[in-house]
Protein backbone atom coordinates (compact mmCIF):
# COMPACT_ATOMS: atom_id res chain seq x y z
CA UNK A 1 0.00 0.00 0.00
CA UNK A 2 1.06 3.37 -0.87
CA UNK A 3 0.59 5.58 1.87
CA UNK A 4 3.13 9.00 0.17
CA UNK A 5 1.40 12.43 -0.24
CA UNK A 6 2.70 13.68 -3.59
CA UNK A 7 1.62 17.36 -2.55
CA UNK A 8 1.60 19.46 0.60
CA UNK A 9 -1.29 18.42 2.51
CA UNK A 10 -4.00 21.13 3.87
CA UNK A 11 -5.38 20.98 7.24
CA UNK A 12 -8.64 18.59 7.23
CA UNK A 13 -11.75 20.69 8.83
CA UNK A 14 -13.17 17.54 10.39
CA UNK A 15 -15.62 19.93 12.09
CA UNK A 16 -17.82 20.32 8.85
CA UNK A 17 -17.36 16.94 7.27
CA UNK A 18 -19.17 13.72 8.23
CA UNK A 19 -16.50 10.84 8.97
CA UNK A 20 -18.31 7.38 7.21
CA UNK A 21 -18.67 4.35 8.95
CA UNK A 22 -16.25 2.25 5.76
CA UNK A 23 -13.25 4.21 7.83
CA UNK A 24 -14.69 3.29 11.35
CA UNK A 25 -11.31 1.44 12.65
CA UNK A 26 -9.64 4.74 11.96
CA UNK A 27 -9.39 6.82 14.96
CA UNK A 28 -10.74 10.34 14.67
CA UNK A 29 -7.02 11.57 15.91
CA UNK A 30 -5.20 10.15 12.24
CA UNK A 31 -6.95 12.11 10.00
CA UNK A 32 -5.02 15.42 10.10
CA UNK A 33 -4.74 16.73 6.45
CA UNK A 34 -6.04 16.37 3.17
CA UNK A 35 -3.67 16.53 0.22
CA UNK A 36 -4.81 17.38 -3.41
CA UNK A 37 -3.60 14.55 -5.65
CA UNK A 38 -5.63 14.07 -9.22
CA UNK A 39 -3.33 12.08 -10.71
CA UNK A 40 -3.03 9.35 -7.84
CA UNK A 41 -4.82 5.83 -8.33
CA UNK A 42 -6.77 5.02 -5.31
CA UNK A 43 -6.06 1.88 -3.62
CA UNK A 44 -8.55 0.19 -1.26
CA UNK A 45 -8.72 1.64 2.26
CA UNK A 46 -7.52 4.99 0.70
CA UNK A 47 -9.34 7.45 2.91
CA UNK A 48 -10.63 10.69 1.02
CA UNK A 49 -12.88 14.12 1.32
CA UNK A 50 -15.27 13.90 -1.12
CA UNK A 51 -18.20 16.28 -2.09
CA UNK A 52 -21.98 15.97 -2.99
CA UNK A 53 -22.25 16.60 -6.45
CA UNK A 54 -25.44 14.76 -7.92
CA UNK A 55 -27.47 12.42 -5.52
CA UNK A 56 -28.99 9.69 -6.99
CA UNK A 57 -29.47 5.66 -5.73
CA UNK A 58 -28.05 6.82 -1.92
CA UNK A 59 -29.42 9.92 -0.43
CA UNK A 60 -27.84 9.10 3.08
CA UNK A 61 -24.57 8.15 4.76
CA UNK A 62 -24.39 6.23 7.76
CA UNK A 63 -21.89 7.46 10.72
CA UNK A 64 -19.26 5.61 12.33
CA UNK A 65 -21.47 5.91 15.40
CA UNK A 66 -23.93 4.16 13.07
CA UNK A 67 -26.47 7.61 12.98
CA UNK A 68 -27.72 7.41 9.85
CA UNK A 69 -27.21 11.43 7.96
CA UNK A 70 -28.90 12.91 5.08
CA UNK A 71 -26.73 14.12 2.15
CA UNK A 72 -27.65 16.96 0.12
CA UNK A 73 -25.81 18.48 -3.10
CA UNK A 74 -22.59 19.98 -1.22
CA UNK A 75 -22.23 17.76 1.77
CA UNK A 76 -18.93 16.90 2.65
CA UNK A 77 -17.59 13.62 4.15
CA UNK A 78 -14.53 11.04 4.36
CA UNK A 79 -14.97 7.90 2.67
CA UNK A 80 -12.95 5.13 1.65
CA UNK A 81 -12.24 3.12 -1.73
CA UNK A 82 -13.30 -0.26 -2.16
CA UNK A 83 -15.23 -2.73 -4.33
CA UNK A 84 -18.61 -3.42 -4.11
CA UNK A 85 -20.75 -6.54 -5.05
CA UNK A 86 -24.15 -6.11 -4.98
CA UNK A 87 -26.47 -7.72 -7.64
CA UNK A 88 -29.50 -6.04 -6.32
CA UNK A 89 -27.35 -2.30 -6.22
CA UNK A 90 -24.06 -2.36 -8.46
CA UNK A 91 -21.13 -3.98 -9.15
CA UNK A 92 -18.30 -1.27 -8.76
CA UNK A 93 -14.58 -1.46 -8.39
CA UNK A 94 -12.01 0.74 -7.48
CA UNK A 95 -10.66 3.37 -10.06
CA UNK A 96 -7.55 1.74 -12.01
CA UNK A 97 -6.36 5.79 -12.99
CA UNK A 98 -6.48 9.21 -11.17
CA UNK A 99 -9.91 10.39 -10.03
CA UNK A 100 -11.44 13.64 -9.38
CA UNK A 101 -15.06 12.27 -9.57
CA UNK A 102 -16.40 9.00 -8.77
CA UNK A 103 -19.71 7.38 -7.04
CA UNK A 104 -20.78 6.45 -4.02
CA UNK A 105 -21.36 2.79 -3.98
CA UNK A 106 -22.70 2.58 -0.25
CA UNK A 107 -24.16 4.13 2.13
CA UNK A 108 -21.46 3.67 4.34
CA UNK A 109 -19.39 6.10 2.54
CA UNK A 110 -17.73 3.52 0.02
CA UNK A 111 -16.68 4.89 -3.21
CA UNK A 112 -15.88 3.35 -6.61
CA UNK A 113 -16.72 3.34 -9.99
CA UNK A 114 -19.73 1.51 -10.81
CA UNK A 115 -19.19 -1.09 -13.66
CA UNK A 116 -23.07 -2.37 -13.57
CA UNK A 117 -26.41 -1.80 -12.06
CA UNK A 118 -29.70 -3.94 -11.09
CA UNK A 119 -31.68 -1.95 -13.75
CA UNK A 120 -34.15 -1.68 -11.01
CA UNK A 121 -32.47 1.10 -9.47
CA UNK A 122 -31.20 4.50 -10.32
CA UNK A 123 -27.70 5.89 -11.40
CA UNK A 124 -25.49 5.89 -7.95
CA UNK A 125 -24.56 9.26 -6.40
CA UNK A 126 -21.71 11.31 -7.53
CA UNK A 127 -19.22 12.99 -5.65
CA UNK A 128 -16.32 15.47 -6.38
CA UNK A 129 -12.79 13.64 -4.79
CA UNK A 130 -11.68 16.54 -2.99
CA UNK A 131 -8.35 15.18 -1.95
CA UNK A 132 -6.73 12.26 0.23
CA UNK A 133 -6.80 12.63 3.82
CA UNK A 134 -3.66 12.47 5.36
CA UNK A 135 -1.92 11.98 9.09
CA UNK A 136 0.17 14.13 10.69
CA UNK A 137 3.12 13.14 8.69
CA UNK A 138 1.56 13.74 5.77
CA UNK A 139 1.30 10.43 4.81
CA UNK A 140 -1.70 9.25 3.14
CA UNK A 141 -4.46 7.43 5.62
CA UNK A 142 -5.58 4.01 4.34
CA UNK A 143 -7.93 1.77 6.55
CA UNK A 144 -5.94 -1.18 6.19
CA UNK A 145 -3.46 0.30 8.14
CA UNK A 146 -5.66 0.52 11.50
CA UNK A 147 -7.13 -2.77 12.30
CA UNK A 148 -8.31 -3.00 15.51
CA UNK A 149 -8.10 -6.90 15.76
CA UNK A 150 -4.60 -7.92 14.96
CA UNK A 151 -4.02 -11.25 16.90
CA UNK A 152 -4.51 -15.07 15.90
CA UNK A 153 -6.99 -16.54 17.80
CA UNK A 154 -6.38 -18.40 20.95
CA UNK A 155 -7.00 -22.13 20.53
CA UNK A 156 -8.68 -22.31 24.11
CA UNK A 157 -11.03 -20.08 23.22
CA UNK A 158 -12.20 -21.93 19.61
CA UNK A 159 -12.72 -24.67 21.92
CA UNK A 160 -14.80 -23.20 24.37
CA UNK A 161 -17.20 -21.96 21.79
CA UNK A 162 -20.22 -23.43 19.06
CA UNK A 163 -19.93 -21.99 15.61
CA UNK A 164 -23.30 -20.44 14.48
CA UNK A 165 -22.85 -19.90 10.65
CA UNK A 166 -25.38 -18.37 9.01
CA UNK A 167 -25.10 -17.99 5.04
CA UNK A 168 -27.91 -17.58 1.95
CA UNK A 169 -28.88 -18.29 -1.66
CA UNK A 170 -28.37 -15.02 -2.44
CA UNK A 171 -28.14 -11.40 -0.84
CA UNK A 172 -31.48 -10.06 0.44
CA UNK A 173 -32.03 -13.95 1.49
CA UNK A 174 -32.71 -13.13 5.02
CA UNK A 175 -29.29 -13.74 6.50
CA UNK A 176 -29.32 -10.82 8.61
CA UNK A 177 -32.62 -11.71 10.40
CA UNK A 178 -32.20 -15.12 10.93
CA UNK A 179 -28.94 -14.16 12.37
CA UNK A 180 -30.55 -11.41 15.29
CA UNK A 181 -33.34 -14.20 15.63
CA UNK A 182 -30.15 -17.06 16.52
CA UNK A 183 -28.61 -14.24 18.97
CA UNK A 184 -32.19 -13.29 20.54
CA UNK A 185 -32.60 -16.53 20.85
CA UNK A 186 -29.41 -17.87 22.38
CA UNK A 187 -29.19 -14.61 24.74
CA UNK A 188 -32.86 -15.21 25.89
CA UNK A 189 -32.00 -18.72 27.05
CA UNK A 190 -29.25 -17.34 28.94
CA UNK A 191 -26.64 -18.08 26.92
CA UNK A 192 -23.29 -16.46 26.40
CA UNK A 193 -23.45 -14.72 22.72
CA UNK A 194 -20.79 -13.11 20.27
CA UNK A 195 -21.65 -12.04 16.83
CA UNK A 196 -20.31 -11.29 13.67
CA UNK A 197 -20.14 -10.98 9.98
CA UNK A 198 -17.11 -11.85 7.74
CA UNK A 199 -17.93 -10.59 4.64
CA UNK A 200 -19.34 -8.11 2.51
CA UNK A 201 -19.20 -4.44 2.22
CA UNK A 202 -19.17 -2.12 5.09
CA UNK A 203 -22.44 -1.66 6.78
CA UNK A 204 -23.16 -1.44 10.54
CA UNK A 205 -26.52 -1.88 10.33
CA UNK A 206 -26.31 -5.97 10.14
CA UNK A 207 -24.03 -6.10 13.42
CA UNK A 208 -26.16 -3.15 15.29
CA UNK A 209 -29.04 -5.85 14.60
CA UNK A 210 -27.36 -8.10 16.56
CA UNK A 211 -26.27 -6.30 19.14
CA UNK A 212 -29.77 -5.05 19.54
CA UNK A 213 -30.71 -8.97 19.68
CA UNK A 214 -28.31 -9.51 22.51
CA UNK A 215 -24.81 -9.56 21.45
CA UNK A 216 -22.28 -9.43 24.05
CA UNK A 217 -20.11 -7.88 21.65
CA UNK A 218 -20.08 -7.45 17.80
CA UNK A 219 -17.36 -6.99 15.65
CA UNK A 220 -16.92 -7.27 11.49
CA UNK A 221 -14.26 -7.17 8.71
CA UNK A 222 -14.29 -3.61 8.87
CA UNK A 223 -12.30 -4.23 12.64
CA UNK A 224 -9.42 -5.85 10.32
CA UNK A 225 -9.36 -2.68 8.39
CA UNK A 226 -11.41 -3.70 4.95
CA UNK A 227 -14.15 -1.44 4.16
CA UNK A 228 -15.28 -4.41 2.07
CA UNK A 229 -14.03 -7.94 1.03
CA UNK A 230 -15.14 -8.03 -2.58
CA UNK A 231 -11.92 -9.17 -4.81
CA UNK A 232 -9.87 -9.94 -1.68
CA UNK A 233 -7.41 -12.96 -1.72
CA UNK A 234 -8.66 -16.29 -0.46
CA UNK A 235 -5.25 -16.22 2.36
CA UNK A 236 -6.98 -12.76 2.97
CA UNK A 237 -10.57 -13.74 3.10
CA UNK A 238 -9.64 -16.80 5.24
CA UNK A 239 -7.49 -14.65 7.65
CA UNK A 240 -10.32 -11.84 8.48
CA UNK A 241 -12.40 -15.12 9.10
CA UNK A 242 -9.86 -16.66 11.61
CA UNK A 243 -9.14 -13.90 14.03
CA UNK A 244 -12.61 -12.55 13.94
CA UNK A 245 -13.85 -15.49 14.65
CA UNK A 246 -11.11 -15.76 17.58
CA UNK A 247 -11.75 -11.93 19.37
CA UNK A 248 -15.74 -13.04 19.15
CA UNK A 249 -14.56 -16.83 20.68
CA UNK A 250 -12.69 -14.90 23.45
CA UNK A 251 -15.71 -12.87 25.14
CA UNK A 252 -18.13 -15.87 24.31
CA UNK A 253 -15.95 -18.81 26.34
CA UNK A 254 -18.71 -21.21 26.88
CA UNK A 255 -21.20 -19.55 24.69
CA UNK A 256 -21.68 -19.29 21.03
CA UNK A 257 -20.44 -17.08 18.32
CA UNK A 258 -23.51 -16.45 15.34
CA UNK A 259 -21.24 -15.41 12.21
CA UNK A 260 -23.23 -14.46 9.58
CA UNK A 261 -21.23 -14.15 5.49
CA UNK A 262 -22.69 -11.94 2.43
CA UNK A 263 -24.25 -12.94 -0.33
CA UNK A 264 -25.14 -16.15 -1.50
CA UNK A 265 -22.79 -19.85 -1.24
CA UNK A 266 -21.93 -19.37 -5.06
CA UNK A 267 -20.38 -15.61 -4.84
CA UNK A 268 -16.15 -15.80 -4.97
CA UNK A 269 -15.31 -14.51 -1.00
CA UNK A 270 -18.60 -16.82 0.62
CA UNK A 271 -17.10 -19.63 -1.74
CA UNK A 272 -13.83 -19.25 -0.26
CA UNK A 273 -15.15 -19.20 3.63
CA UNK A 274 -16.91 -22.71 3.09
CA UNK A 275 -14.16 -23.79 1.48
CA UNK A 276 -11.68 -22.77 4.32
CA UNK A 277 -10.78 -26.06 6.32
CA UNK A 278 -10.40 -23.77 9.24
CA UNK A 279 -13.84 -22.77 8.85
CA UNK A 280 -15.70 -26.08 7.94
CA UNK A 281 -13.52 -27.63 11.49
CA UNK A 282 -15.41 -24.83 13.50
CA UNK A 283 -18.95 -25.66 12.28
CA UNK A 284 -21.22 -26.37 15.04
CA UNK A 285 -24.79 -25.09 13.05
CA UNK A 286 -25.02 -24.29 9.54
CA UNK A 287 -28.37 -22.18 8.76
CA UNK A 288 -29.44 -22.07 5.37
CA UNK A 289 -31.30 -18.55 4.18
CA UNK A 290 -33.34 -18.76 0.98
CA UNK A 291 -35.87 -16.52 -0.80
CA UNK A 292 -38.13 -19.58 -2.29
CA UNK A 293 -38.40 -22.99 -2.04
CA UNK A 294 -36.81 -23.59 -4.98
CA UNK A 295 -33.07 -21.84 -3.55
CA UNK A 296 -33.45 -24.12 -0.46
CA UNK A 297 -33.17 -27.55 -2.91
CA UNK A 298 -30.80 -26.20 -5.00
CA UNK A 299 -28.31 -24.78 -2.00
CA UNK A 300 -28.79 -27.74 0.05
CA UNK A 301 -27.55 -30.25 -2.90
CA UNK A 302 -24.66 -27.33 -3.63
CA UNK A 303 -23.67 -27.07 0.13
CA UNK A 304 -23.65 -31.03 0.32
CA UNK A 305 -22.36 -32.34 -3.04
CA UNK A 306 -19.81 -29.76 -4.17
CA UNK A 307 -18.92 -28.54 -0.45
CA UNK A 308 -19.65 -31.53 2.05
CA UNK A 309 -21.22 -29.49 4.12
CA UNK A 310 -24.11 -30.31 6.06
CA UNK A 311 -27.29 -27.74 6.61
CA UNK A 312 -29.10 -28.29 9.86
CA UNK A 313 -31.50 -25.11 9.44
CA UNK A 314 -33.60 -23.69 6.84
CA UNK A 315 -34.65 -20.10 7.76
CA UNK A 316 -34.86 -16.34 5.35
CA UNK A 317 -37.53 -15.07 3.76
CA UNK A 318 -39.14 -18.50 2.70
CA UNK A 319 -39.81 -19.83 6.11
CA UNK A 320 -41.38 -16.46 7.06
CA UNK A 321 -44.99 -17.87 5.61
CA UNK A 322 -46.79 -21.39 6.30
CA UNK A 323 -46.74 -21.61 2.63
CA UNK A 324 -42.98 -21.16 2.03
CA UNK A 325 -42.30 -23.44 4.64
CA UNK A 326 -44.68 -26.27 3.38
CA UNK A 327 -43.13 -26.05 -0.03
CA UNK A 328 -39.94 -26.69 1.54
CA UNK A 329 -41.40 -29.35 3.57
CA UNK A 330 -41.87 -31.70 0.62
CA UNK A 331 -38.20 -31.14 -0.44
CA UNK A 332 -36.46 -31.49 3.13
CA UNK A 333 -37.43 -32.52 6.29
CA UNK A 334 -34.54 -30.00 7.96
CA UNK A 335 -36.36 -27.95 10.56
CA UNK A 336 -37.45 -24.74 8.41
CA UNK A 337 -37.48 -21.71 11.50
CA UNK A 338 -39.22 -18.35 11.03
CA UNK A 339 -36.84 -15.46 11.85
CA UNK A 340 -39.74 -12.58 11.83
CA UNK A 341 -41.96 -13.93 14.79
CA UNK A 342 -39.39 -16.38 16.85
CA UNK A 343 -40.22 -19.19 19.20
CA UNK A 344 -37.42 -18.86 21.42
CA UNK A 345 -37.19 -22.07 22.94
CA UNK A 346 -37.58 -24.16 19.64
CA UNK A 347 -35.01 -22.30 17.77
CA UNK A 348 -32.52 -22.80 20.84
CA UNK A 349 -33.47 -26.33 20.46
CA UNK A 350 -32.25 -26.51 17.62
CA UNK A 351 -29.01 -24.57 17.79
CA UNK A 352 -27.76 -26.70 20.79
Amino acid sequence: MSTVAAKPTKRLPLARVRTSSSLCSVAKKELCGVVVDPARTPEVGDVALCRVVRLGQHHSIEHGSGRIHMAFDGTQFLGAFGNRYAPDYFEALVPTSGVTKCDLIARSGLLGKVKGKNSAIIDPTRVEVVGFATDRDGRIVNTRNFPAITEEPNPADLAKVKLVLVVGASMNAGKSTAAKACVYSLAARGEKVAAGKATGTASLKDILLMEDAGAEVVSDFTALGYPTTYLVSREEAETIFRRLFGHLAHVAKGGYVVMEVADGILQRETRMILESPFVRRHIHRLVLCCGDPLAVAGGIQILDRDLGLKTHAISGRVASSDLGRREVATFTKLPCFDAMEVDTAYLHHLLR
